[in-house]
């Protein structure tokens, strides 16, 4: 991975990186992602400064699971099944014990009302496809979050560290705004994910005792503005508000912004459209 920094921006660049937009968050990045893959950074506020991932974890989660996928020849077809002790607390709880969806599916719901629960059965399900079979200490969701870090490592995420795959509080749990733009350039990458996060809505399928459709919806509150590719929340309510956005500028140009800790719901969508617009000229 190449990120290049101030010296190789043009003129213009280099004005918007060290200007001075004025954010309410603690941190925040917006990589600028060229035509060759190259990623230049144009805008940093405490780039490196650890914070709270919250759901933004979940990229991190769907980006393993489809290399752990690709790499056992499983498809986005493959039905996953919910278990008791899969349950986790806040948002996204439309799932219950016996429900099968599909590996898509899962990462629409993942993605969109940003379920906690689901994340919890791809970590569970690709982290037994992971074990090893004489590891009998080693529990399925432990092994997938071995492999989510690992994936971080070789993504360039080097201040970050995961220990659940939801992102619900936990102290270890730690990022920075540059990691976290690295891991959204990625994620940006991925069909699977780019297909699904655009939209403001989608229909889930279910099978099993309770089959049913669900109707499911984005938490991302600016998903429909014309500039936005699409994004990803992560909350942890009175303390943490975080804001993933893959966006066109005006030129065309394509941008990765992470917005981190803004003090409010309506404060992150503030900064982010605040710096999309200061960058909508690039």
């Amino acid at each position: 991975m190449h990120i290049r920094h101030d010296a190789d921006l043009t003129h213009r660049e280099r004005d918007r990186a060290q200007g001075s937009i004025a954010l309410s968050a603690q941190a925040a990045m917006v990589l600028k992602i060229s035509s060759d893959g190259h990623q230049h950074e144009v805008y940093a506020k405490n780039p490196d400064e650890a914070f709270h991932p919250a759901s933004l974890t979940k990229l991190l989660t769907i980006v393993t699971a489809l290399e752990v996928a690709s790499r056992f020849g499983r498809s986005l077809g493959t039905m996953l099944r919910m278990r008791a002790g899969d349950e986790a607390k806040g948002t996204g709880r439309n799932i219950e014990a016996g429900d099968r969806f599909s590996l898509q599916d899962a990462i629409a719901n993942m993605l969109l009302p940003s379920s906690n629960v689901t994340a919890n059965v791809v970590a569970r399900t690709f982290g037994q496809v992971l074990l090893d079979p004489e590891d009998h200490e080693t529990s399925p969701i432990a092994r997938f979050i071995q492999e989510m870090n690992v994936t971080a490592a070789r993504l360039g995420m080097t201040r970050s560290i995961f220990v659940n795959p939801h992102g619900l509080k936990a102290s270890a749990q730690v990022t920075t705004a540059v990691d976290m733009a690295r891991l959204l350039v990625a994620a940006s990458q991925r069909p699977a994910i780019t297909n699904v996060w655009s939209k403001a809505t989608y229909e889930m399928t279910i099978v099993g005792p309770n089959a049913r459709r669900e109707n499911i919806a984005s938490s991302v509150k600016m998903i429909e503005d014309d500039n936005v590719l699409g994004g990803k929340t992560g909350t942890l309510r009175a303390i943490t508000y975080n804001l993933a956005i893959c966006s066109r500028t005006g030129t065309g140009a394509k941008l990765a912004s992470v917005i981190l800790c803004s003090p409010s719901d309506s404060a992150r969508y503030a900064d982010m459209r605040l710096l999309l617009n200061a960058l909508n000229e690039m």
